[in-house]
């Protein structure tokens, strides 16, 4: 199985005692078992054509780089017949339009596992931000 790895959150508060981290640790849990379904089926809207091309001038839709943050960054790492491919792509425009390429012009698809087993949220001291994984298939 393969995984992706999406940056994304929202500033919390500094983690000082055993309560406060089993909080944090919560708070990053629940966060990214409610974020990986809304952004994944986003994404299959776009492989399904309900969402327009957002790097054509006809108009916007929904998806785009304005739900990444600045310094985000993507990578991707596929191994087929023992052999390992890596791109790595940094910003929110490159990172939205290479997920967007994957999903409409590669049409690769997708399949995280969304239970609890399969989506893990942790978060980030210092920065307030949430890491979320998501195990599943790629196909």
């Amino acid at each position: 199985s393969s995984g992706i790895n999406a940056e994304y959150g929202s500033p919390v508060g500094v983690c000082g005692s055993s309560d406060e981290k089993k909080e944090n640790d919560d708070y990053g849990q629940n966060y990214a078992v409610q974020w990986s379904p809304w952004f994944y089926d986003l994404l299959k809207q776009c492989g399904t054509n309900m969402i327009q091309d957002p790097l054509q001038p006809h108009g916007m839709s929904d998806w785009g780089d304005h739900h990444f943050w600045a310094d985000s960054s993507l990578k991707i790492e596929v191994t087929a017949r023992n052999q390992t491919t890596e791109e790595t792509h940094t910003g929110a425009l490159a990172v939205s339009r290479r997920l967007y390429s994957l999903v409409v012009r590669e049409s690769i698809y997708l399949n995280p596992n969304l239970d609890r087993n399969g989506i893990k949220g942790r978060l980030e001291q210092g920065t307030g931000m949430v890491l979320v994984t998501a195990s599943g298939t790629v196909h």
